[in-house]
């Protein structure tokens, strides 16, 4: 850029002077208005959010970038990036549950200043169901009929898991059976195996949450065998003497009969 100044006298003579070269900078930042999300906006963890602005410049504007964050307290998350063309997006709305969502815009211009807004906040919402992995017993464990198996599993959910229901089906079963149903705290149960002999039994878990999402886990290929009772003890025994008063023989056995 140059400048040209021309001076004229009375007599009409003129000089003209001219200037070196300079720069003029722009360092009038842009205007960038939030339209949505609008206050009082309640969705889900992973559902699609809109977004739209109004940006303006002195001269071009060059590039928009969305950013999200729980809280204002917390940092906030690049989302996406675009020309400055474009005034709306839809984004994925990140995992996490809050009531203090924000959304905030950056938008630059083509010598680089930049000006932001931040929407209002709004309430995202548990969408997340809980996970449930078994720990033990692992594929291929035998256990006798009428013996305590242990089961235990890890549970966990981003809020609240809220319960467990575990069930059992042997290869001679159409459908499931429930073995108990349990608050989400528990980790383990002991499960007194019934008389069902089976060469491929298994056991499903059921976790879910305070809002109804769920998750399930399950372990195949459990053997239950048969085991045939023998007699422990009879009373009376060697050690008792026998009248013909006596009409009966009580025994125990080593399974439940």
């Amino acid at each position: 850029v140059r400048i040209v100044i021309s001076v004229t006298d009375a007599s009409n003579l003129v000089m003209i002077d001219t200037s070196n070269v300079f720069s003029i900078i722009d360092l009038t930042p842009p205007s960038i208005e939030l339209l949505t999300p609008a206050t009082n906006l309640i969705t889900k963890e992973y559902d699609s959010l809109y977004v739209s602005w109004i940006g303006n410049d002195n001269i071009a504007l060059d590039s928009v970038f969305i950013y999200y964050s729980l809280s204002p307290d917390s940092f906030f998350s690049l989302l996406s990036s675009s020309s400055a063309d474009y005034t709306e997006s839809v984004i994925m709305v990140p995992s996490g549950v809050s009531n203090q969502s924000l959304i905030k815009i950056d938008i630059s211009d083509e010598s680089g200043n930049f000006s932001s807004d931040t929407s209002n906040f709004f309430t995202v919402l548990d969408n997340t169901p809980p996970d449930l992995n078994f720990t033990y017993p692992l594929s291929g464990t035998e256990i006798d009929i009428d013996a305590t198996l242990e089961i235990s599993w890890v549970g966990i959910d981003n809020v609240n898991a809220d319960s467990i229901v575990l069930y059992y089906k042997t290869d001679v079963m159409d459908e499931f059976t429930t073995i108990a149903t349990l608050f989400s705290s528990e980790n383990s149960f002991n499960w007194v195996v019934p008389n069902t002999p089976s060469e491929n039994t298994i056991i499903r878990g059921i976790l879910t949450d305070h809002i109804g999402l769920m998750d399930t886990s399950i372990i195949a290929g459990i053997r239950i065998n048969k085991v045939f009772p023998t007699v422990t003890t009879i009373f009376p025994n060697e050690n008792n003497v026998l009248s013909f008063k006596d009409k009966n023989l009580t025994p125990q056995f080593s399974e439940m009969m």
